[in-house]
């Protein structure tokens, strides 16, 4: 009886220190809110919310190039077929060897576009993306993949629905889930809008997840003043597996 008990104790002496790591490691993972920006650091707050509000988003499957307007660029020629403004798609990457890496293959595009400075096809015709490129090849689930989504306000646990953040792709940018969750975020919470016009949520937070792989953006550090400054964030065009892949929110209103 004495071997058992002490046998238990020996155990639990042993695993406390794992509990505890484990423990604190958890509580370090979440966010502090006083480390993020607010919304007030946000000069021109209406631009963001005209990015990533009112669905100016490109959304291609198995599209080819063998065009460039400089190295480290895609160009597509009369890739818009109906729209009332654009004829062209530049694509730009942080590096030459990521547009080269693209370059007359088959790929799929998801990104934010926008018009304003953007040239590299035809004047005043041309819109433009920052990475949003993956393979097109072997890259696809059988059905639609819902992410699951935590998401805390106020470090208090919110429901949001499973259908929120989806996506077909294995390999999937980090701009095209970030998108697709910030467009739900600003119909749910005015994620981008005045106080004065219902916008509570000041500060916020968003991690993605997937086989130990993390990366976050602070949802108010927006570096720049017209989308073709802060959308630079994605040009690295960074990807996730989404097979293992959820993602965390977090939103405070002060």
């Amino acid at each position: 009886m004495f071997k058992k008990i002490f046998t238990l104790i020996l155990s639990l002496v042993l695993i406390y220190p794992l509990l505890s790591n484990f423990c604190n490691a958890n509580a370090e993972e979440f966010p502090k809110s006083e480390d993020l920006h607010k919304k007030s650091d946000v000069e021109h707050l209406n631009n963001v919310k005209h990015a990533y509000s009112f669905n100016n988003f490109v959304n291609e499957e198995n599209k080819n190039t063998s065009d460039q307007f400089l190295a480290n660029t895609l160009l597509f020629n009369n890739f818009f077929v109906s729209h009332h403004l654009y004829n062209d798609l530049l694509i730009t990457f942080e590096s030459d060897s990521l547009a080269k890496s693209f370059l007359n293959k088959q790929i799929d595009i998801y990104g934010v576009f926008y018009g304003y400075n953007c040239a590299g096809g035809k004047p005043w015709k041309t819109a433009c993306v920052y990475g949003g490129v993956t393979s097109h090849e072997n890259n696809y689930w059988d059905q639609e993949k819902n992410i699951p989504i935590n998401l805390w306000v106020d470090d208090i646990k919110t429901d949001i629905p499973l259908t929120a953040v989806s996506t077909k792709k294995k390999s999937v940018t980090v701009q095209e889930l970030d998108v697709k969750a910030r467009k739900y975020l600003s119909d749910k919470y005015k994620l981008y809008e005045l106080d004065s016009w219902g916008g509570r949520i000041q500060k916020g937070l968003i991690e993605f997840d997937s086989h130990g792989s993390n990366i976050k953006y602070d949802l108010y550090d927006i570096k720049g003043a017209t989308s073709d400054e802060f959308l630079k964030i994605y040009q690295d065009n960074k990807t996730i597996n989404t097979d293992k892949l959820h993602i965390d929110i977090y939103l405070y209103t002060k």
